[in-house]
């Protein structure tokens, strides 16, 4: 289970690398109205997309722009188009961790993917990667290209098991956490990012739908 401390953290977290908040909410005429869950299925795949193309990340729905915890307010059969929209909306089909929580009594969802040796596409035809805090359009075979990169670098790493938590730099660590927007101490950040980065290569297949 989340706890709520992790909640925190991503609302309080800027968005970048590796976070993303959508709301199911959009003002017009100068009121709040619920989108279409297909628009909303649509946004998330885009972003998880992108981000299965780059390093992985985590996508936060039901908080608008400026930070308002709206919820996502949809029936079953709706919610159903939004939990499936790495199913139905990329090829091929993306593994995504989905947790349904309740903050200050509303309804979120957060998706998480790792990254993924496999190049995913949109079902429009459209090939995303993650950059900053941007969904860029990304031509397929660059994609594959950086990701044989990262597949050989991980290849060619090694565990050193006599390593202890002194022989780390915790200045590095909190350096690296900067330029990519992540918060927290050394030791949360390592484990957050560093540590996935290598077992989301060689142990992908626990990443699922719920």
């Amino acid at each position: 289970m989340i706890k709520e401390s992790e909640i925190k953290r991503l609302l309080r977290q800027p968005e970048g690398q590796f976070l993303e908040r959508k709301s199911c909410y959009e003002y017009v005429k100068e009121k709040w109205k619920l989108r279409k869950a297909s628009e909303v299925a649509k946004d998330i795949a885009e972003v998880l997309s992108a981000f299965a193309n780059a390093d992985g990340g985590t996508l936060l729905l039901g908080v608008d722009d400026n930070g308002n915890i709206s919820g996502v307010d949809f029936p079953e059969d709706k919610l159903r188009i939004i939990q499936n929209a790495s199913k139905n909306l990329i090829k091929p089909t993306l593994r995504t961790e989905i947790d349904k929580i309740i903050f200050q009594k509303k309804s979120l969802f957060i998706f998480n993917v790792n990254w993924m040796p496999d190049v995913y596409q949109l079902s429009d035809g459209r090939y995303l990667l993650r950059i900053g805090d941007s969904n860029m359009p990304f031509p397929a075979e660059q994609i594959g290209l950086l990701k044989s990169g990262k597949r050989k670098a991980v290849s060619e790493s090694r565990i050193e098991p006599t390593a202890t938590w002194d022989d780390i730099s915790e200045e590095i660590i909190l350096e690296f956490s900067k330029k990519v927007g992540i918060e927290g101490d050394a030791e949360e950040i390592l484990s957050q990012y560093l540590a996935s980065a290598y077992t989301s290569v060689t142990l992908n297949q626990r990443i699922f739908v719920h």
